[in-house]
């Protein structure tokens, strides 16, 4: 990513070298471009080889994938989860990851997840409610099949994971997908 920010000169003020402030995680950077140009250079050193989707969130609750969409209030881009059912991993989550999540969250929903490290969504193709659960709360996932993600409606537990990223974020994907149809439908072919 360094080589890209400066090639394309977007770095405005650094305290060291460019390079150890992507690479080493010193210093601080400014990058003196719109977000538009640099959030896919970003995201795609964030998460190589993954797909990612974008989504923006509005006041009324509403997502969609059209990251240019006036009138937009938060913008997110997520790794797809993985399909399939390894054990959850418990890594300590990133507050940044849970500040993000509230962005996308209602209040309900907000005041659901630092009650209970979960909160329910509905899916936009089905209308299915759905538990997004932390993989950090042992007791929660329990109730609802061992997995971060349940049918309420069904009652039935899907098997997907993200666990290379903080389980803020793993929350964030599974309920931004739920929120497009396509997603919806991509995260209930495998159980």
């Amino acid at each position: 990513m360094a080589a890209e920010v400066a090639k394309k000169n977007w770095l405005l003020l650094t305290t060291t070298s460019p390079s150890d402030v992507f690479s080493a995680g010193r210093g601080s950077a400014v990058l003196k471009a719109p977000l538009e140009k640099v959030r896919k250079v970003v995201a795609r050193t964030l998460k190589p080889n993954r797909k990612l989707v974008e989504v923006v969130r509005f006041a009324d609750g509403r997502m969609t994938e059209e990251v240019s969409a006036p009138g937009a209030i938060a913008g997110v881009t997520v790794a797809k989860p993985v399909l399939g059912c390894p054990a959850p991993n418990f890594a300590e989550a990133d507050l940044r990851a849970r500040e993000v999540l509230f962005a996308f969250l209602g209040d309900g929903q907000r005041a659901d997840f630092d009650r209970h490290n979960a909160f329910v969504t509905v899916g936009s193709a089905t209308g299915h409610q759905y538990v997004v659960t932390s993989r950090r709360a042992r007791r929660m996932l329990q109730q609802h099949g061992g997995r971060q993600l349940y049918d309420l409606d069904e009652r039935r537990a899907y098997c997907v994971h993200d666990d290379d990223v903080p389980a803020a974020e793993e929350m964030l994907a599974l309920h931004v997908m739920l929120q497009l149809p396509w997603g919806e439908r991509y995260l209930r072919h495998y159980h």
